[in-house]
């Protein structure tokens, strides 16, 4: 079975999570204005300027409806 959650924004339930990429220095990248970049094989941070390959970044969950990153797991 697999794990169910809810945005706590905007009511959305799933399982159907998006994975985005998070600045490691600032933990920029929920917002959509504030993603961060790929330019070739980097990975650019909008906000600090942090570049860096993909293995040094972060990959958090994150609504698919409204990009909120604060979810619950349902059933518990």
């Amino acid at each position: 079975m697999s794990n169910s959650f809810k945005c706590t924004r905007c009511d959305w339930e799933g399982s159907d999570l998006n994975q985005v990429v998070i600045c490691p220095n600032c933990d920029v990248g929920h917002s959509p204005q504030w993603r961060l970049k790929k330019k070739g094989s980097i990975w650019e941070c909008q906000n600090c300027y942090w570049r860096g390959p993909e293995d040094k970044t972060v990959k958090e969950s994150e609504c698919p409806k409204c990009h909120n990153e604060y979810l619950k797991k349902l059933g518990e």
